[in-house]
């Protein structure tokens, strides 16, 4: 091993992550001497972090933090190269807490008589805003009861949720009404694929238990961590803001009456017996 680096998944030194490159597509049988005996040709290795499973067996991917930032570049500039007859992906190692950021937020719980000048007034304190929509029925073009702010910065949604990350969320208080506050992700985002297969995950862990996990005293009093109507308060929202079409079908819809918690298709207030935290 190098001089001053260390293969310690523990270790991260201050700046790490401006330094710090992952390698995918790995032959499983790559090892960290071949990873290494590659990678310090562009500079010296602070950290190499290969991913390992339960039976300590390669996961294909690793993480290598070079001691400056020049060295990462250089490494990124050399394209992939091909370990044990296998190319590999090199790209910036983005920290979990920025792949969760967005300039998006979900707002829920929206009733009479808040307006969309309320939204704006209050959410203008927090930051530029950009757009807001409010989802109307169809029919009667009646607030539905959530809305889409587009902020010009990931920061202002980070202070509006107070930095918490889907499922949790922020409540704020706006002219005497409560309204739920999450980040909202388009479909290319990557955490939109993490955020869904939690809900799913979640929901089959807790469907022996007969009822619906996240309608089942829910963050926001017994809503669904988008609501209580999954994806969308029941409404087949269009799927740019990151929520599927035909919401309303687990938790606005069919799925969420009776037994299993929040508003079935009757259109019952939309919280389960129980509410409160989970």
């Amino acid at each position: 091993m190098a001089s001053g680096s260390t293969d310690d998944p523990y270790y991260e030194s201050e700046g790490a992550d401006d330094r710090k490159i992952i390698v995918r597509m790995l032959n499983y049988k790559t090892t960290n001497e071949t990873i290494r005996e590659y990678f310090e040709q562009f500079g010296r290795i602070e950290k190499l972090d290969l991913k390992l499973d339960a039976d300590q067996n390669s996961r294909g991917f690793c993480f290598i933090t070079y001691s400056d930032e020049e060295s990462r570049e250089e490494a990124i500039k050399a394209g992939p190269p091909t370990l044990d007859g296998k190319e590999v992906i090199i790209s910036k190692a983005i920290p979990y807490k920025d792949k969760m950021k967005t300039n998006r937020l979900f707002v829920g719980g929206i009733r009479d008589p808040l307006t969309e000048e309320d939204l704006k007034t209050y959410f203008s304190e927090i930051g530029n805003i950009q757009s807001i929509k409010l989802i109307p029925e169809n029919k009667h073009e009646r607030k539905k009861g959530f809305a889409f702010i587009e902020f010009d910065s990931q920061e202002a949604v980070e202070q509006a949720v107070d930095k918490k990350n889907p499922p949790r969320g922020q409540r704020h208080e706006i002219n005497g009404v409560r309204v739920d506050c999450q980040k909202t992700y388009p479909e290319e985002h990557p955490a939109y694929k993490k955020i869904k297969k939690l809900k799913e995950d979640m929901r089959n862990r807790y469907a022996m238990y007969d009822y619906d996990y996240w309608g089942h005293g829910g963050y926001y009093g017994g809503y669904d961590y988008t609501g209580g109507y999954d994806y969308g308060y029941g409404y087949g929202g269009p799927s740019y803001y990151g929520y599927p079409q035909g919401g309303g079908y687990y938790r606005g819809g069919r799925f969420s009456g009776g037994r299993r918690g929040g508003g079935g298709a009757g259109g019952r207030s939309g919280y389960n017996s129980r509410g409160g935290m989970y």
